[in-house]
């Protein structure tokens, strides 16, 4: 595909359920590309897909988990991608405490913190 072959609209529906539809498409079309953009070790892009998902619904726990996990994932990832990441998932756990990737994700990244603090 393109980028010339792609029409932008901005219908997000006709009424109240019509929105709801689209919005919730949206929000799974982003959160599916954001998750396939970190298999692929895009992060940056990852991340956008992400905020896209977070402006749509700013309590998406999907979008929390994998915008943590693509802030902290890359090598070049330091202690702000960390913290930000961090903040990811203490929302995302906050939302639903439920969550067993999002409270597993919380712990490694929150024993790797006071591993690399404590060297």
């Amino acid at each position: 595909i393109r980028d010339e072959d792609i029409t932008e609209i901005d219908n997000l529906g006709e009424n109240d359920r019509e929105k709801a539809q689209v919005s919730s498409f949206l929000l799974s079309c982003y959160g599916n590309l954001a998750l396939v953009l970190l298999k692929c070790r895009q992060y940056r892009t990852a991340i956008d897909s992400c905020n896209e998902s977070l402006r749509i619904d700013p309590q998406c726990v999907k979008a929390l988990y994998l915008r943590s996990r693509s802030l902290f994932e890359p090598p070049s990832a330091g202690a702000v991608e960390e913290e930000a990441a961090l903040s990811d998932l203490i929302e995302a756990n906050k939302i639903d405490p439920s969550n067993k990737a999002v409270r597993t994700t919380l712990r490694d990244l929150r024993e790797s913190s006071r591993r690399q603090k404590a060297q």
